[in-house]
């Protein structure tokens, strides 16, 4: 597979989780458009967008996006699902998964996507030097060489978060490995998908989905996951 550039895809299933030992911060966002729309009409049709953190929620979190069912933080070490539901007895808890990166490149570059028209403001407590306005967004962020020559695109499809390993020249996919941290119990069911149990439910993410372009033309590349150690895991490529 080496020196042919392929990609990896990944679906996030719409289940939840947050940040362990990160305080957020309290305070009201707002949208803002620069064309003269009723944002309250667009409430739920509003596409994912990956906010930049510019103070408003602790450093560790570069950039975050809100789904119907839970934060996406974005940080140098990996994903972190955030999740704030009720249990039984109709108290709060809250609940973290982490997907780390398991001995990545030293200078990751993380970035956002093509910036949108669409910014957020953040309003917190009365003093108005404290607040944030036109904070910019994008419907991706992007980790650039997180492993010698290949990328990860994080991004939003419906209301759903996707991510695709990005494969370029000279990279070698099975360079990829990443852990969980924050699962009660973390399996590979029989159709190849990671199932990792939580608090709240299941997140299952789907068996990876890959090709690769030769000649201008997508080739299907057979690929799966497979345990690299206690809750780590990689990915195979190729019979």
């Amino acid at each position: 597979m080496k020196g042919k550039s392929f990609i990896l895809i990944f679906i996030i299933l719409s289940f939840n989780m947050v940040f362990s030992g990160v305080n957020i911060s309290k305070g009201i966002e707002s949208n803002q458009l620069k064309s003269k729309v009723d944002v309250s009409k667009l409430y739920g049709k509003i596409p994912l967008y990956f906010i930049k953190n510019r103070g408003q929620f602790n450093r560790k979190a570069l950039f975050y996006s809100r789904t119907n069912d839970y934060i996406l933080w974005i940080t140098e070490k990996g994903l972190v699902f955030d999740k704030i539901y009720k249990d039984k007895k109709d108290k709060s808890k809250r609940d973290v998964l982490n997907m780390n990166f398991i001995r990545p490149e030293k200078k990751v570059k993380i970035e956002l996507g093509k910036i949108e028209e669409y910014k957020v403001n953040y309003f917190k407590g009365n003093d108005k030097k404290k607040w944030i306005s036109g904070i910019e967004t994008s419907k991706e962020v992007i980790y650039r060489e997180v492993y010698k020559n290949i990328d990860l695109r994080v991004y939003g499809k419906g209301n759903l978060i996707e991510y695709d390993w990005v494969v370029k020249k000279g990279g070698n996919p099975e360079d990829i490995e990443f852990e969980y941290s924050g699962s009660k119990n973390i399996r590979i069911d029989k159709e190849g998908n990671i199932v990792l149990k939580t608090g709240f439910g299941r997140i299952i993410h789907k068996t990876p989905y890959s090709y690769q372009i030769i000649d201008g033309k997508k080739i299907e590349v057979k690929s799966k996951y497979y345990k690299r150690g206690k809750n780590r895991y990689g990915i195979k490529t190729g019979k």
